[in-house]
């Protein structure tokens, strides 16, 4: 047991060592007490803890003067802050830690300097650790740092202007500020007192200058390249703002507003590459960008691209394009994007794409295509095609084809529009396809719903899965005994296609035949149909000339259902034949009388009635 004891202290002893020897020299902690012990030794102490070495000339310094030291945990710094009194300059160089006196003040130097340097540590007030990443700053003077790793900080005040109020401040813990008196007060230590944990959940809601959603802009990876980390660590730990009248900038963190331009609000911000901002009231230029991590207003220009936190209420322009984490109003141009996270009223416009995830109110045109996660009332206009997913109020319109979940307004494209949910309005293309159909109208060359109700299709073919008009037919009529007859639509209008045949001595005679019709219900039994349709009669020794005669019918036909899947059909037919050669004689064979006879040129016009009996499936 005593010898696990022995290594135990041994790794702990260890463990220390390489912890201090990983610190600088000036950071590392020493335990020391002396009581009215030269200089000299009280150095030489410290050395051995600290595990490096003092240099400096005892000609220069007094190192044999007695002195009273009590220090425990104490930094390197703090320990000859207590022993020199400012009479000595140290700096550490590898693991030496050089001292030389101070310089004393020349006749050249007695006027009052225009800055001075204050030092000193940063620490929990409830446990003592020294804080990273704390923010001290003079509103004033715009002059801030932050605290290293070690929790030390310097920082340069002006001194013209008497004392100063230095603030204090960091996420977590209570704001502190304390006034400095220039040049006496050149080292000062700061306890923080942390926040109790009911203020840390409430903090970020209850901060109107940074919304949660502002908060998430500084943790982009775009943003952490181009903006310095220790400007970030600033905007995120000041609470309140600093007004600003005009920001001049070469690149964040190199202009008027220095280390704290993530938290000045602007009236004019003209960054010659790039800036950093909390709120623009008025214009902002950049050449190559802009970030605000608040709002904006009026007018955002930038050579490259925009990236604003909060809401905008403005006309941007960009050459690259727009990024936006909440609300926009006004007009955004991009040159290839315009990306809104938040809802969008007004105008989108981009060479390639509109991104926007909120409800979206206006106009979005884009070269390649439109993406709304959310409603859009207003119109889309794309050279490729238009995604609305949750709902479309308005007109979608593309090269490609439209996307979107309901549709209350119109779908116009040459390819295809696709209705994902509800379908209340009109999709116009070469392929229309909805789930479901509340009276909505399709109109293209092949028509598809997934359900319909009071709804309108009209194409060469439509055809809706649940509902709808579906009919499979066996008929016979005056000119051909056998048909076979798809119906397919809705009841307010179907499309049908047959194929019949007639079979005589003579031979067998073939019939093509498409055409439209509309379904009057009556009932839940009878249904009347109204009829249109053109056929085409060939023979078996096909000639292509037999293409010039046709026969058109419109059929007046009763429908009754004797079960949920079979229905039986009959009715009058009114039958033109238009025969152009009368050489081919596939249609003119089979006419069996005629009521009506007119000759012209190159053929003759026959009308006759005739009737329909059929079997309907489905």
């Amino acid at each position: 047991m005593k010898q696990i004891l022995l290594l135990l202290l041994a790794y702990l002893s260890l463990a220390v060592s390489a912890a201090q020897a990983q610190a600088p020299p000036l950071e590392r902690t020493v335990t020391l007490r002396a009581d009215n012990l030269p200089v000299s030794e009280v150095l030489d102490r410290v050395a051995q803890q600290a595990g490096f070495t003092f240099a400096y000339n005892p000609q220069q310094i007094n190192v044999a003067r007695p002195t009273n030291l009590n220090a425990q945990g104490r930094t390197v710094r703090q320990v000859l802050n207590a022993l020199f009194q400012g009479t000595v300059e140290y700096r550490a160089r590898g693991e030496y830690v050089i001292l030389t006196r101070a310089p004393e003040p020349t006749a050249a130097q007695a006027r009052p300097p225009e800055d001075y340097l204050v030092t000193g540590y940063v620490m929990d007030e409830a446990t003592g650790a020294k804080l990273p990443n704390v923010s001290l700053y003079d509103r004033a003077s715009l002059a801030a740092t932050l605290t290293d790793a070690y929790g030390f900080y310097r920082i340069r005040l002006p001194a013209n202007r008497g004392a100063v109020s230095l603030t204090v401040i960091k996420q977590g813990y209570l704001a502190q500020n304390f006034t400095l008196q220039p040049p006496s007060d050149a080292y000062r230590e700061v306890n923080l007192v942390p926040l109790p944990d009911q203020q840390l959940v409430v903090q970020p809601q209850t901060l109107a200058t940074n919304p949660p959603d502002t908060l998430s802009l500084d943790n982009q990876p775009l943003l952490k390249v181009l903006v310095p980390t220790r400007q970030r660590l600033h905007a995120l730990n000041l609470l309140d703002t600093v007004l600003r009248g005009m920001q001049l900038s070469l690149v964040p963190a190199v202009g008027t507003n220095r280390l704290l331009g993530g938290r000045a609000t602007n009236n004019l911000s003209i960054n010659l590459l790039g800036g950093y901002s909390e709120e623009i009231t008025g214009l902002e230029m950049g050449g190559v960008f802009n970030i605000v991590r608040g709002n904006v207003r009026y007018v955002q220009l930038a050579g490259v691209f925009n990236m604003v936190g909060g809401n905008v209420r403005a006309w941007q322009a960009a050459g690259l394009g727009n990024l936006n984490y909440r609300d926009a109003s006004g007009l955004m141009m991009g040159g290839l994007f315009n990306l809104q996270r938040g809802r969008a009223v007004g105008m989108q416009a981009a060479g390639g794409l509109n991104l926007t995830w909120g409800h979206a109110r206006g106009i979005q045109m884009a070269g390649m295509f439109n993406f709304n996660r959310d409603t859009l009332q207003g119109y889309q206009a794309a050279g490729l095609f238009n995604v609305a997913w949750r709902q479309i109020k308005g007109v979608q319109t593309a090269g490609l084809f439209n996307v979107a979940g309901e549709v209350k307004g119109a779908q116009i494209s040459p390819l295809l529009n696709v209705s994902t949910r509800r379908l209340g309005g009109l999709q116009l293309g070469l392929v229309n396809y909805a789930t479901k159909m509340r009276g909505g109208i399709q109109l293209g060359l092949v028509n598809y719903a997934d359900s319909s109700r009071h709804s309108l299709q009209m194409g060469l073919f439509s055809f809706v899965r649940r509902g709808g008009y579906k009919r499979l037919e066996v008929s016979a009529n005056d000119l051909t005994n056998l048909n076979v007859t798809v119906r397919s639509g809705v009841n307010g209008f179907y499309n049908l296609i047959t194929l019949g045949q007639r079979t005589a001595s003579a031979g067998t005679t073939i019939c093509m035949g498409y055409g439209v019709g509309s379904g009057l219900p009556l009932g839940k039994s009878w249904m009347i149909n109204l009829e249109a349709t053109g056929h085409w009669f060939f023979t078996d020794d096909f000639h292509l000339g037999e293409v010039n005669n046709q026969l058109y019918k419109f059929a007046l036909l009763g429908e009754y259902k004797i079960s949920k899947h079979f229905s039986v059909a009959a009715g009058p037919t009114a039958n033109l034949a238009i025969l152009q050669d009368a050489n081919f004689t596939a249609l003119s064979s089979l006419i069996p009388y005629y009521q009506y006879d007119y000759e012209f040129s190159r053929g003759q016009i026959i009308a006759w009635t005739g009737f329909h009996l059929g079997l309907r499936f489905f």
